[in-house]
Order: C-alpha cells, then structure tokens, then sequence
C-alpha cells in the first residue's frame, strides 16, 4: 500500500493530495485490447469533469480533448449514466462499498 506524503509510492499527478488511487477492470473488449497493446496499465481519468454526469458519447467530453494524450472512439455507451461501482480497499483484510453502480 502506498504511504502518505512524500514518500508515496505513487506518482504525485496521479491523485494530487491523496495516497490512493482507484483501479478499473472494464467490461469492453475494446478497451481490454488497447491496454494489452500499451502492454499494461494506463492512468486516464473519466471523460468527465469531476461532479458533472458521465459521458455515453465521445463528443459529450471534446472540451478535455486538448488535455488528452489520446482520444479513443470505442462507440456510444448504453444509455445509463450511473458510473462504474467504486470499493475502498485501503485497509488491509476489509472493503467498503463507497458507491453502488454498474
């Protein structure tokens, strides 16, 4: 587990002022196959701007295109807009359910 502060494991852009990060495992073939071609993991951020509802269609974010390293168009999202379902696992031996979705 990574430590707080400056001795963090992580990379301080990846969460600024937090020592954790959150991992996700989609359900998209397309998106499994571009993580296999980078050869592992990528840091991204949702096509959101944090607060506001998540985006089904690519041209619902094209504002943050300019901040992006890469855009991809992997197709529009099933209409519901509930965001993937996030579990703390900070503390070692326990989770907690932060937030119910899909």
């Amino acid at each position: 587990m990574a430590s707080v502060g400056e001795h963090s494991l992580l990379n301080k852009g990846l969460n600024p002022g937090l020592c954790s990060i959150g991992i996700r495992i989609p359900d998209s073939f397309f998106i499994r196959k571009v993580v296999e071609l980078f050869g592992g993991a990528i840091a991204l951020t949702s096509a959101n701007i944090s607060g506001q509802l998540s985006t089904i269609h690519i041209d619902e974010f094209s504002a943050l295109w300019p901040h992006c390293a890469f855009v991809f168009d992997g197709g529009e999202l099933p209409p519901t807009r509930e965001g993937s379902t996030v579990v703390d696992l900070t503390i070692p031996g326990t989770f907690k359910v932060l937030r119910s979705g899909r």
